[in-house]
């Protein structure tokens, strides 16, 4: 799992250092930075070019993704014989973390820190390290 994690993160500023696309706030990051023109605000200019992709996503995705992965493998286990509507509702609960991942991605996109493409290209970039790792 912390493997899965570390690979996640170093391939996700990896590719923020390689691709170097401006973030949706792009000009309102550069200016509030020469207004504050000290260490602080050459951070958010650095900053306005690591949009794709998304960090928040590609690490939430790769973490709840694997816990979800985790609780259907219990569940396919079959310990104790379940009806099948229980059974419905227990996967869907146990997909629960991946809604969570889902509504993180969102949220990148409503406060405009990223575009979907950005928020896209984290999930799947986290849900491939996950699969690799889980398999």
């Amino acid at each position: 799992f912390l493997f899965t994690v570390a690979m996640t993160g170093f391939s996700t500023n990896l590719l923020k250092l390689l691709v170097a696309m401006p973030r949706p706030n792009h000009f309102a990051l550069v200016l509030y930075g020469a207004y504050l023109n000290d260490a602080k605000g050459r951070g958010y200019e650095s900053s306005a070019w690591k949009s794709f992709p998304s960090g928040h996503c590609s690490l939430s995705m790769c973490t709840l993704l694997y816990v979800s992965l985790l609780l259907l493998q219990d569940l396919r286990r079959g310990y104790v014989p379940l009806l099948p509507q229980l059974r419905a509702v227990l996967v869907s609960v146990a997909l629960m973390p991946v809604y969570l991942a889902l509504w993180v991605a969102s949220t990148r996109c409503w406060d405009y820190w990223h575009s979907p493409v950005d928020a896209v290209g984290g999930m799947a970039l986290g849900a491939a390290w996950t699969l690799l790792a889980f398999i």
